[in-house]
Order: C-alpha cells, then structure tokens, then sequence
C-alpha cells in the first residue's frame, strides 16, 4: 500500500492538471526532470487516493490534460507527459476501481489527442493540399530593445550557431565611402573590452575547437560563432564583445588596409570571381548594386576611426540587425544568453538604400588580360527576391544549368567538350535580379560556346521546359535545401535572412510548398520573357580583344 505523501498532495496535482492547458497553450512548456519527478509521485498519490474511492480529482486532472494537447494541436506531445500518463496508469493497478479510473482518464486523453491531430491534418490539408504538421520549425520574440531573437533548433546535433546579421551591405553606401561596409567587417574581429586582440578572439573560440567568421553582400552582413553546443555561451560572450565594444583603434586600422588592399588583388587575380563582379557592374550600372562590395582603393586607403564609429552608429543598431541561433539550443536557452549579452545594443537606424530603378545600357564588358582560359558570364536582368516569380527563375536556372543533369552541362560541356566548369545561377535582391551563364573556355573556341549559350537560352524561351525537367528541378531544389539546413550555420543563415530582409519568415513546410506550386505554364512564360537578345549582357575576361565582335554575337 502507498503511503499518502502530504494531505494536499492531491489537490496539488489537480492543480498542476488542470493548469496544463495554459501551461501548453501559452507557454510551450517542456518540464524539467525534477518536475516530470513531482508529476510522477503525485501521480502515485493520486493512485492511492482512487483506491479510497477517491476519483473525482484525478479524473478531472485527465480531463484537462487532454484538454492541454487539444489546444496545443500544432505541436507534438512531450514524451514526458506520456511517460508520467503511464507510469501513473501501473501504479494505479493497486486496486480494481483505481484501473477504471485511469482507463477512463486515458481514454479521455487519446480522444483529445486524435482530435488534435485530426485538426492539424485536416488544416493543413485545406490550406496547403497536403497533410503536412504545421510544427513551427523556429521562434521570434524581442528583448526590450526590440532587438529580434530568432531560435531554430535542430534535432540530432551537437553544435550550435549564434549569428549576427546586420541590414548594412555595401548598398547602403554613397560614393564617398564606397567600401566602408567591407572594412567595418573586418574591423570587428580587432578585439573589444573582453577579447582585447584578434588573437583573443581567435584563441578564444579555436581553443573550443569552434569556427568564426563573417561576411558582407550588397544587402546584409553577418558575423558567426560555431561550436559545440556546450561552448554556447562562450560563443555568444566572443560575439557580442566584438560587437558591442569594438574599439577601431588607428593602428590596426593602418594594418589592415593592406590586409585589403591584398584580397582585392586575389580577386582581380580571380578571373572567374572578378567575371562575376564585372557583370553586376554592367548590369546595375553605376548604382551601389553594380558597385564592387570591396569597395575602392582611395576610401581603403583614407578611412578613419570616426566614420567606423558613425557607420556602426548608423547601421548596427536593435531595429536593424537579427539575432539568430540555430542547432542544440531551445527558446529558453536562447533567450538567456541574448538578455545576458544583447540587451544593451541600442539606437534607431540612420540610413536608408537608394532604390534601384533601371538596369544599365552597356551590353559588353571587356577586360583583356593573360590567361589560360577565357572567362565569361552572359545572362539577363532578373526579378527580385519579393517578386512573385522568385520560386519560378530560381527552377529555371536549375534547368538550364544548376547541375550535372541540367541542359547547359550536358550540351556544352558534355556534348562539346568546351569547358570544365559551366553554371547558370541566380542573383536576387530585394529590388532586382539577374539571371546567368559562367563558364570557363578553352580561347580558341570562345565564340562558339558564346553561340551556344545563346541557343540554350533561345531553345528554351521558344519550346519551353517539360514536366520531367521541372519534376527534377523541384526535387534537386529541395533535397539541396534539405542537406544544408542539416549544417547548424545554413540554418541559422535560411532564418535570420528571412527576419531580416523580407515581410514574412518562410518556415521549411511554406518554403517548400512555394516551390511546389510553381507550374510549367508559369516557367515557360517567364523564360519567354526574360531570355531575349535585346535583355542579353556578356562580360569576358581573357585574352579577347575585339569588343565589337562580342556585341554582334549577342545580337
């Protein structure tokens, strides 16, 4: 016979049941072992008082505990709270009425329990055409300082990622601080009040074997700590001190203009990065889209303390930049360390991007250089990431040249043996995008892989794809979704993004249900009107020096 444990043990566990709804609703709340340990010996509790014939309470707690996971449909339910139901069900077979209460009281709770999932698959199913749990994959909340705290757990890991990113790409800039974005990125890993050096910073998160960077586009920056998840808050003290107290002090300032000045001549080093640089040159023009994110020699070379100071002032501030954590870490976890070490981020956003309004005139970009190969890119003005064919040119690109099996590699590399690398991608701001060919060529025959990229894109326009091309291309799209959000820094790279740039967050489900709704009607009609002659632009690099005679191929 169990011993009771307290007079009130009975009506404690009532209220702990009958609380579960809100407990659930509201909170999301998943208990800790030492509250599952309580909710088991109430539940022992409970089994003694049924077989003193006294039922009611433990009855109603089951009521509400099915109650609890009726209104918390979208989510699964926790192993703890079955584990408990259980475990308080064997207890209970001390005596015959004891047995028929609990039975009752599961029986209770699986009827909930199907309800539950009977709503969440029947929602999903009217909404979306399928049946697909409509489990957020993420959490949003705010601190006070309105700062965003994205969470995205990942199950079956034991890493995680704290990343920063910052609505303060190289687009925010005007001519006469071209490049300060770049710069100001590489400025943060000099040390702050913690971490006074790079080396401080280095040794910290090396010393955990964990990997930091950072990097800076046209529309974003972002700054990353990656590592074992139990080094989390290691990860975030390392992060926030650079961001919070970076001091710019002049003499690494000084140090690190050559730092730059030298990446910039790797890359112009880089035939197949600069083509690509070069083409959004000639397509956006002179516009802070077309212009190089390094920025330019006489702003590297002149840059001071001060504008370091005002641009992070004017940039990094809560209403600009997003808080990202993704891997082994919850909503709770994540919300401590971003109170513990964001809170006193403060400011309001001090510059806007000029908009983009027309793409460039020019149709040929030539720079004429010793190489081995020639290196090209040829390809269209696009649409931005907002339009309502962005899911749409993102598959066609797949199509025409986003992989082994797509048209560009098997009829130009494969068939004709003209190149090693071939590729058609996509580039998408929130405001414009382009769509292209890269590849690199043997000289001689520079002209005639220009011809059949062309042809490429004129069959597709005219005839259009088929249902067996668009079937792979959304299969490859999602599968190589799929693998990268497995790494715990795409994950947190796939949401932050989202939070920061677009209206709405896509969770893995929408995202992907976008890119099943697009049709092979749409995709046609966007390849008509997006691959034509009169769109085309060529950047060449190499050894090619008539000019005019690539402007007639494109015409």
């Amino acid at each position: 016979m169990l011993t009771p444990l307290a007079p009130a043990a009975g009506k404690h566990f009532l209220a702990i049941a009958l609380l579960h709804p809100f407990e659930e609703a509201v909170f999301a709340h998943t208990p800790t072992p030492f509250e599952f340990s309580l909710h088991g010996r109430f539940g022992a509790q409970q089994a003694y008082r049924v077989a003193s014939g006294r039922s009611r309470n433990i009855r109603l707690g089951y009521f509400s505990w099915g109650l609890g996971h009726l209104v918390r449909f979208p989510k699964p339910p926790h192993p703890f709270t079955l584990l408990t139901v259980n475990l308080t069900v064997l207890l209970a077979l001390f005596s015959t009425d004891a047995y028929q209460c609990y039975a009752q009281g599961l029986c209770i709770c699986f009827v909930f329990y199907s309800l539950r999932v009977f709503l969440r698959d029947t929602t999903a199913f009217l909404w979306n055409g399928s049946s697909v749990d409509s489990v957020a994959m993420y959490t949003l909340e705010r601190l006070s300082s309105g700062l965003p705290v994205l969470t995205a757990p990942s199950d079956g890991v034991e890493s995680a990622t704290v990343m920063v990113f910052a609505g303060a790409g190289s687009r925010y800039e005007r001519n006469q601080d071209r490049g300060i974005s770049h710069f100001l990125e590489h400025m943060f890993f000099k040390g702050g009040d913690k971490y006074k050096t790079t080396k401080d910073v280095s040794a910290a998160i090396e010393g955990v074997g964990g990997d930091f960077n950072a990097f800076t586009g046209k529309e974003y920056a972002g700054y990353y700590v990656k590592a074992a998840a139990k080094h989390l808050d290691l990860s975030c003290d390392v992060l926030s001190d650079m961001l919070r107290h970076a001091r710019f002090p002049q003499e690494e300032i000084e140090k690190e203009r050559g730092v730059i000045m030298e990446e910039e001549r790797m890359y112009q080093d880089t035939p197949m990065y600069r083509a690509g640089w070069d083409f959004e040159q000639l397509l956006y023009g002179d516009h802070p889209l077309g212009w190089d994110t390094i920025g330019t020699e006489q702003v590297i070379r002149s840059v001071q303390t001060a504008d370091f100071l005002r641009h992070k002032e004017a940039l990094y501030t809560p209403d600009n930049l997003v808080l990202a954590f993704a891997g082994k870490v919850d909503q709770t976890q994540a919300r401590s360390l971003a109170d513990k070490y964001f809170t006193d981020i403060a400011g309001q956003k001090k510059n806007a991007f000029k908009p983009f309004n027309a793409f460039g005139s020019d149709r040929v970009y030539l720079r004429t250089k010793k190489t081995e190969q020639a290196h090209l890119v040829l390809g269209v003005p696009g649409v931005g990431a907002l339009d309502k064919d962005h899911f749409a040119v993102k598959l066609l690109a797949i199509i025409l040249g986003g992989n082994m099996s797509s048209r560009m590699f098997l009829n130009i590399r494969e068939a004709k043996g003209l190149c090693y690398y071939i590729s058609t991608e996509v580039d998408s701001y929130l405001d414009a995008g382009s769509l292209s060919t890269r590849a690199g060529i043997d000289q001689s025959r520079l002209h005639e892989a220009i011809a059949l990229i062309i042809h490429e894109y004129d069959e597709c326009a005219k005839n259009g794809i088929t249902d067996e091309e668009l079937t792979r291309a959304k299969d490859y799209f999602t599968g190589r979704i799929t693998l990268s959000l497995e790494d715990t820094e795409e994950r947190a790279h796939f949401y932050g993004k989202q939070q920061l740039l677009y209206p709405e967050v896509r969770d893995i489900p929408q995202y992907f249900q976008e890119i099943a709704k697009v049709t092979k009607t749409q995709v046609n009609a966007l390849a008509k009107r997006l691959l034509t002659h009169k769109a085309l632009r060529l950047v060449v690099i190499g050894q090619e020096e008539n000019k005019t005679k690539l402007g007639e191929l494109i015409k």
